[in-house]
Order: structure tokens, then C-alpha cells, then sequence
């Protein structure tokens, strides 16, 4: 789940809004100057820290280790775009931290809207990033083919295209195991539970 979310000012690391849980420890934003990957993350125990960097401003999520990147970094992308929308044009001007307070009803908000990787649109996001490395794999193909590749280098992308074929298939199997218990599960439990009535009918009755 995300845990927290905290939006500062980068070359001076001031907070300019955040949404934290009680007890959450908000990220250290002092080295946001440093940061040069515009999307970084950074792996911390049992949590990871997601950066993500726009127009001076540095989107910082706080996420347990197992959730998927791709929605975190989906979560930051759509709190960028609205915070620019509202804010873009005074962030220089800010002097004192979390100016922008008001900002953290749309980032819990858009948080709720993420908190369950298994909802529908969750899912839909996902799906969408499988559907990105199946174009990346397609795309790799064609430039070697068209570039006509030494035989070294067919075998280097091989191995790279084999290991994404198998996390294409893994991840693609847990979406469909989802998407099933989603539809189905509910009229599993019913089942299971009237097998087991029935059962205890004949057997005593």
C-alpha cells in the first residue's frame, strides 16, 4: 500500500504539501538537488521511497517494498499534473513550509484511489505496462532485424527478450488469477459453503 506522500521544492528540499499516516516517518527530501533520474527508487527495508522529478519539484512516495512500481509511479504522475495545474506558477515564490497544506485533500484522495492494487483500474494499469514491454520487445526486433545486428548482439538481446517473455507470462497469469477470484470468488465461497450443508444434511439427517 502507499503509505505516505510528501511534495517539496528541489533545490532547496523545502516541503511545499505532504500526506502522511499517523506514525509515518516522512521521507528526507535534503538531497532532492541531487537527484538527476527524474523517476527513482530507492529501496529501504520493508518500504521503498518512489522520486519522481518535474519542473523543480520532486513527488516522493512512500510505499510498502512489494508494491508495484508501476502504479506508484502512475500515483506521482497524476499528483504532478495536478499540483502544476494549481500550483506550477508559485512554487518559486513559496517561503515557508508546506505552503500548499491545502493540496493534501487531493493526495489522499488520489491515494484511496490506489490503495488497492487489485481494484479494476488498478488492474487496467498494470495491464497497461504489459502492454508497453510486449511493444518494447516487438520494437527491439525490428531495429535489430533492420540494422542487421551481429550475431553476438542477436544473442545478448535474446537472453534480455527471453527474461522479459517469462515476466510477461508470470505477471499476465497473476492478472488473470485476479481478474477470476474478482469475478468468480464470491460464487466459489457460496458454493463450497452449500456443498458443505448438504454434505452434513445427508450425512446426519
Amino acid at each position: 500500500m502507499v503509505r505516505s506522500v510528501m511534495i517539496a521544492r528541489v533545490h532547496d528540499g523545502l516541503p511545499l504539501a505532504a500526506s502522511m499516516d499517523e506514525e509515518e516517518v516522512p521521507a528526507s527530501v535534503s538531497t532532492l538537488g541531487s537527484v538527476t533520474d527524474p523517476m527513482t527508487s530507492i529501496e529501504a527495508g520493508q518500504f521503498t521511497f518512489h522520486v519522481a522529478v518535474s519542473d523543480g519539484v520532486g513527488y516522493i512516495g512512500l510505499c510498502d517494498r512489494l508494491y508495484p512500481k508501476k502504479l506508484a509511479f502512475s500515483l506521482l504522475s497524476d499528483l504532478q499534473k495536478e499540483f502544476s495545474t494549481q500550483f506550477g506558477g508559485m512554487v518559486d515564490s513559496a517561503a515557508r513550509p508546506y505552503a500548499f497544506i491545502k493540496f493534501d485533500t487531493v493526495i489522499q484522495k488520489t491515494k484511496r484511489s490506489y490503495q488497492d492494487v487489485r481494484a479494476r483500474q488498478n488492474l487496467d494499469r498494470l495491464q497497461e505496462e504489459l502492454v508497453d514491454v510486449t511493444k518494447i520487445m516487438t520494437t527491439s526486433i525490428n531495429d535489430v532485424l533492420e540494422r542487421g545486428s551481429k550475431l553476438e548482439n542477436m544473442s545478448l538481446l535474446s537472453s534480455n527478450l527471453s527474461a522479459e517473455s517469462r515476466r510477461y507470462l508470470r505477471d499476465t497469469k497473476k492478472l488473470n488469477l485476479m481478474m477470476l477470484w474478482r469475478t468468480y470468488g464470491a460464487f466459489i465461497i457460496i458454493g463450497a459453503v452449500l456443498l458443505v450443508f448438504i454434505y452434513v444434511y445427508i450425512r446426519f439427517c
